[in-house]
């Protein structure tokens, strides 16, 4: 039994780092599709805006979810403090991919943001959009 809860931890901890890096890069990737896709569509910064408020709120609150975790799994002292702070981070990071990629799929759905028509010309930015 001990066997299997300290390899459950360590899965955990593997899932989280490898999350960390999908955050980092899906983050970064939205500022290079956001670049291409507007040669195809045009859409307002008030629409991106929540989309890129929760990506960056998920960027900030995945460095302390993990950190947490590795302490919460390593604490000497204060462990149930340490998983506690660690359960809320995680569940906020839960809310924040939901209600981004909610917001993502609105832009795609609703708005056509980054759906490439056969045909169509690249639309030009106008000056202050």
């Amino acid at each position: 039994i001990f066997y299997k809860r300290d390899l459950l931890k360590q899965v955990i901890e593997i899932n989280l780092a490898f999350a960390l890096c999908f955050v980092v890069a899906a983050f970064i990737s939205g500022y290079q599709g956001s670049d291409l896709a507007s040669q195809t569509f045009q859409i307002t910064d008030e629409q991106i805006a929540p989309h890129h408020l929760a990506g960056t709120l998920l960027l900030f609150a995945i460095f302390p979810t993990v950190i947490l975790c590795f302490a919460s799994n390593r604490a000497k002292h204060g462990r149930g403090v340490f998983k506690g702070i660690y359960r809320i981070f995680l569940l906020a990071c839960l809310i924040l991919v939901t209600y981004g990629s909610y917001l993502g799929g609105e832009l795609v759905f609703k708005h056509g943001a980054g759906v490439y028509i056969q045909g169509m010309a690249p639309v030009e930015k106008k000056a202050g959009l």
